[in-house]
């Protein structure tokens, strides 16, 4: 009778989490790193189904991966962003105890902005994909933990040419200022508080559970200290006026949002004498990822 083989020494107890992510997108020739990682965990667990006597039977496996990467420079990743996740992607993820993970799995991703000078800007990753426990031909468990999985050398020619999440390009999520323009000029709209901006690649899933982008969605909030103009901002949406933002973060970077994103307007005064009054203003829509290099600046 064939053993599973398991050794019991104690060196076999071992931590953990992600060392490193590499992506190739699509016919890519290489294979492009995403830096430092944090928060990062890889599941792989069976599908059952009971039988008879509820008895869970395994039939197939399920894969899920995250990771944040922190490095989200300007040039390097922001401007990138639009070609990540928009068809199946070779991986090769690495675990701290040196297990590696790799095949082709679906991909998408989500950069957050929130919490001001005090938290960072971040880049979330996220991978799935469903595959068979044992075939002699198609992906399965020993394809998924193939010992020394080759990556591949950049080119010129790769789709993420450019792709750079290994530099030291750390950023605080704050905003640096907004612009907004209703039927006009744009206007700085000065001393803001409370600023978040999620941008998330969307798509769905395949018949092998395995995600593609083919949309990007842009929301966006901030709070207006100064409440000079909320009797114009409130008769704009009334009007459905042409609404406009110009968003820099805090290394500079411009989002220029010129139609993209909807407009919902917010004007709080309470909390007596203690609390400020101030205008929330809120913002939503969906791009093109082929559109997004153009957003960045």
């Amino acid at each position: 009778m064939a053993e599973i083989g398991f050794d019991l020494a104690y060196a076999n107890i071992k931590p953990g989490g992600l060392a490193s992510w590499q992506i190739k997108m699509g016919a890519d020739i290489g294979h492009y790193s995403f830096g430092v990682l944090s928060d990062a965990k890889i599941i792989v667990k069976t599908l059952a189904d009971n039988d008879g006597y509820g008895r869970q039977k395994p039939y197939a496996l399920d894969v899920n991966a995250s990771a944040k990467t922190f490095n989200t420079s300007k040039a390097n990743v922001l401007e990138h962003l639009g070609k990540l996740g928009v068809t199946y992607a070779n991986q090769i993820l690495t675990a701290i105890n040196g297990q590696k993970f790799s095949g082709q799995l679906g991909f998408n991703w989500r950069l957050v902005c929130e919490g001001g000078m005090a938290k960072r800007r971040y880049l979330e990753l996220f991978a799935d994909g469903q595959l068979l426990i044992d075939h002699a031909t198609y992906d399965d468990l020993a394809v998924l933990l193939a010992a020394n999985p080759t990556a591949g050398t950049p080119t010129g020619t790769d789709s993420l040419t450019g792709w750079d999440a290994t530099s030291a390009s750390r950023v605080p999520a704050a905003f640096k200022g907004v612009s907004i323009a209703v039927d006009g000029d744009s206007e700085d709209v000065g001393s803001i508080r409370n600023e978040r901006l999620i941008v998330t690649g969307v798509g769905s899933k395949d018949n092998y559970g395995r995600s593609t982008v083919n949309k990007i969605l842009v929301e966006c909030e901030f709070e207006m200290r100064q409440t000079s103009a909320e009797l114009a901002l409130m008769s704009a949406p009334a009007a459905d006026s042409g609404f406009a933002y110009a968003i820099t973060l805090a290394d500079g970077a411009i989002l220029t949002l010129s139609t993209d994103l909807g407009f919902h307007f917010e004007y709080d005064s309470m909390g007596d004498i203690k609390e400020d009054a101030f205008i929330k203003v809120t913002g939503s829509g969906y791009v093109l990822p082929s559109a997004w290099a153009g957003i960045v600046s």
